[in-house]
């Protein structure tokens, strides 16, 4: 049986396990991804944006959390943000392979939750979240070179491959904009739009096409409050 202690880590997803326990998925920085079992008063420490100190056991996929601390402070995210950090909650949990650690990736989640509670625009963070996160896993986009700014562009969602389409395709991505989008200049009007647009069909891809339940309350609460 292995131990580790002092395991810095967040959780990603909690669901209750038999009696009074429950298993959850975290994200650590020094293991990556683990899934473990909790029981006892531990588990009232076990909520999302709380960053903890852990102690878990044993060798296999599930192990046993014995331990955990709340060394500082949750992040604070609230209303639209708070459904944001369920978000990138739910692509960590889906998309990350066990016990694979990604410590560049776990620092730019926590500067993600750090600019949320701050009430940082959302829109580029989330952006630049998923572009982190592809990139971590190698799903990232292949930009065409050269780019042509009076080209448009579409995606092979499979191979992550932008190409040339037809000029007349309106679903295919202005070359000037793909430009935006490759180098982040979120100023550019519309750029932001191609980014979750085009990131979104990688993702799904990687997802297997399968829905997120953090895309749906994101929806609702902007219908709920549209002005």
């Amino acid at each position: 049986m292995t131990v580790r202690r002092n395991v810095s880590a967040f959780v990603l997803h909690r669901k209750p396990y038999r009696e009074r326990g429950h298993w959850c998925s975290l994200y650590t920085y020094e293991l990556g991804r683990i899934n473990v079992i909790s029981r006892g008063r531990q588990s009232s420490q076990l909520v999302p944006f709380q960053p903890l100190v852990v102690t878990v056991s044993g060798s296999g996929d599930l192990k046993t959390l014995s331990l955990a601390e709340a060394p500082e402070a949750a992040y604070r995210l609230t209303g639209l943000r708070l459904y944001c950090g369920f978000y990138i909650n739910e692509l960590l949990y889906r998309l990350l392979p066990l016990e694979d650690s990604h410590p560049d990736l776990l620092q730019t989640y926590m500067s993600v939750l750090s600019e949320l509670a701050a009430e940082a625009p959302v829109e580029p963070l989330l952006r630049a979240f998923e572009r982190q996160l592809m990139d971590s896993l190698g799903f990232d986009l292949v930009y065409p070179e050269p780019l042509h700014s009076g080209r448009r562009y579409q995606l092979a969602a499979d191979s992550g491959q932008l190409f040339p389409a037809e000029n007349s395709d309106s679903r295919a991505c202005p070359g000037d904009l793909l430009g935006a989008v490759r180098d982040a200049r979120w100023e550019v009007p519309q750029a932001l739009r191609w980014a979750q647009r085009l990131q979104r069909q990688r993702l799904d891809f990687m997802l297997g096409n399968r829905s997120l339940e953090s895309r749906r309350l994101i929806r609702e609460y902007l219908e709920l409050n549209k002005s």
